[in-house]
């Protein structure tokens, strides 16, 4: 295949889900770029008023973002603990400082940069992370140390990854055998990188006008590809039966969010049509316009041709608002943020908020697990590049425990057990459960349990004074 043809190339999954990103990528960032996906329902033959009421509509109504908010709260529970690496030696390597302080030679850290990377995966079901390596001649580590030379992490977005091929390897794994990534754009030309297992071609390219097609190649270079695999991640938070694809996790979010951005256009109508009702008149008749018009008639006008007003009622208003809030409803249930986000009203029971926090706890160990399993082979690639070799102690650890529970309820329901149950050894007991919801510092947290160990609770709980309770009367 020529190399132009080979570039015009697309991978059958790119053309059938490269809208629905768009979509997603859209519902994440919202404001603009939401507005400009005219995401509005328009009216039957709006098209034909005297001025264009559908990008007055566009302009006038906000975006309930429930995309953002939902991918937020994921990343709070998700990276609330920072993840624990044993290096085993590694963090004295200059060259693994700097990829730890700046991972992508754009300022940000590991944390920061899986983070970021992270939300994107989870938005658009899939990114792609490439771990490169600048093409110097440097005879010594030393000098790519003293040139700044070192391998760094890219994410692409899947609208900048056109093609794709898995195979199976010698061990049978599937894995890469090319990738066709768009590394820089603009309005006349691409810059492109063909990888595979041996190379790595770059090529600049130039654009069809309203196209994202090429018509000519401007240059080419060659590199090998020392790896001997192609240095590229596929992270997919939900795994879809296609290699390379995944499903978003906001899917039915965005869904429901542009449920409620169309009727938000209809309230805000309905409340501009409540406060401004519309003027029925004939031609002849002059009305001036704005609050307290005056409406001059002709005398000779017939009685069943006067002027009158049309307005909506305030039900209409009402049930707008009561079916977005069932909208609302709807993206907690199918989020698992009933259990997290303040609402009028709660589920039934404790059982419902215990059963809803065991759910998103489920589902944000099964991110956790995809995270960690990202990050190994992110730092597996950085290590391959620079040459060195895995220490047999090197460990990235995830937390897979998120801390739901309700403290206030929890502590009042501690206290007013003590009541109930009065023996020395549930009093510790309450009170190291106690210094465990309050102190979040370990050192501390070990010296106050240590010293609630050591208290001396041979002296009957009756005999001893009314103020030794340490939480007083609650």
């Amino acid at each position: 295949m020529e190399l132009l043809d080979l570039i015009n190339t697309k991978h059958p999954s790119f053309e059938e889900y490269n809208e629905q990103w768009d979509y997603y990528y859209r519902s994440f960032v919202g404001g603009h770029e939401y507005r400009m996906g005219k995401f509005l329902q328009r009216y039957w033959d709006e098209h034909h008023a005297p001025y264009d009421v559908y990008s007055n509509r566009l302009k006038n109504t906000p975006f309930d973002n429930h995309v953002k908010t939902t991918i937020d709260v994921y990343r709070s529970f998700i990276f609330q603990t920072p993840p624990k690496r044993t290096l085993d030696g590694l963090e004295d390597n200059p060259f693994v400082e700097q990829w730890i302080e700046d991972t992508d030679l754009d300022g940000q850290d590991i944390d920061s940069f899986i983070k970021t990377a992270f939300d994107w995966a989870m938005v658009l079901g899939t990114v792609w992370i490439g771990v490169d390596k600048p093409a110097y001649a440097a005879a010594t580590a030393a000098e790519e140390l003293a040139a700044g030379i070192r391998a760094y992490s890219t994410v692409y977005l899947p609208q900048n990854v056109r093609d794709w091929v898995y195979q199976r390897d010698e061990t049978g794994r599937m894995s890469l055998s090319y990738l066709h990534i768009i590394e820089e754009t603009s309005e006349e030309f691409d810059i492109i990188k063909l990888w595979t297992r041996e190379n790595c071609r770059r090529i600049v390219a130039e654009k069809r006008p309203n196209s994202d097609e090429y018509d000519k190649i401007l240059s080419e270079e060659e590199f090998e590809n020392g790896l001997g695999y192609i240095p590229f991640v596929n992270v997919t938070p939900v795994r879809h039966h296609i290699k390379g694809i995944g499903h978003s996790l906001i899917g039915d979010v965005a869904d429901m969010s542009r449920s409620i951005y169309n009727k938000l256009s209809e309230l805000e109508q309905n409340i501009r049509l409540s406060v401004h009702p519309t003027l029925v008149k004939t031609e002849e008749t002059k009305a001036n316009a704005g609050a307290g018009g005056v409406i001059i008639m002709d005398e000779a006008l017939p009685g069943d041709k006067n002027p009158f007003l049309l307005q909506p009622d305030g039900a209409s208003i009402q049930g707008i608002l009561d079916s977005i809030e069932h909208d609302v409803e709807a993206i907690d249930r199918m989020t698992h943020l009933t259990a997290v986000r303040a609402k009028k009203s709660g589920p039934a029971s404790g059982v419902s908020l215990s059963v809803e926090r065991q759910l998103l706890n489920s589902k944000l160990s099964d991110l956790a697990d995809t995270v960690e399993e990202v990050e190994k082979r992110l730092w597996k690639m950085f290590l391959d590049w620079q040459y060195i070799e895995t220490p047999s102690e090197f460990r990235i650890e995830y937390s897979r425990q998120y801390d739901m529970r309700d403290n206030q309820q929890e502590l009042n329901l501690l206290i007013r057990s003590m009541d109930v149950i009065s023996t020395p050894e549930y009093a510790e007991y309450v009170e190291s459960e106690v210094a465990k919801m309050m102190i979040e510092d370990d050192d501390k947290l070990a010296d106050i349990l240590a010293s609630i160990e050591a208290v001396d609770r041979t002296q009957p709980i009756d005999s001893q004074p009314e103020d030794s309770n340490p939480f007083g009367n609650i």
